[in-house]
């Protein structure tokens, strides 16, 4: 998510139980909404609006909670589809100073994406950007 905090995430720690169960070999089959993420030309070829929600707790990053939305849409004006996601890295934290006084605190990392994917000249060949900005 964001590289200037210890507490964030790899920027590219896969959001969706999909990915995960494909063992991030993704890209080449980005056909569901998590294609803004991984590979926005798969969004040249959705057929129908489609919207993810999902959260997690990664074993290996204690005190971490990762939520997820995605919403993708087909438009056949543009000849393929436009899409939207956000991400939130929610890590709950404590601090002791002097081993007396517990602060606990929360920080949050966000990130928001926006993509579009279109077919050029052939229906093989399709085109994809992704916006993304991260906040802290």
């Amino acid at each position: 998510m964001s590289g200037n905090n210890i507490y964030s995430l790899p920027p590219n720690f896969p959001v969706s139980a999909r990915v995960v169960g494909l063992g991030e070999a993704y890209v080449a089959i980005a056909d569901d909404p998590s294609v803004c993420l991984y590979n926005p030309a798969g969004l040249a070829y959705i057929r129908q609006d489609q919207m993810d929600l999902g959260g997690m707790i990664p074993q290996t990053y204690a005190g971490v909670f990762i939520s997820y939305f995605s919403y993708i849409k087909p438009i056949t004006q543009l000849g393929g589809g436009v899409g939207g996601s956000w991400i939130r890295q929610t890590a709950f934290l404590s601090e002791s100073i002097d081993g007396i006084n517990n602060t606990e605190y929360t920080n949050y990392d966000d990130n928001y994406n926006l993509a579009m994917g279109t077919k050029l000249f052939s229906p093989k060949i399709a085109l994809g950007i992704t916006l993304k900005r991260y906040s802290i």
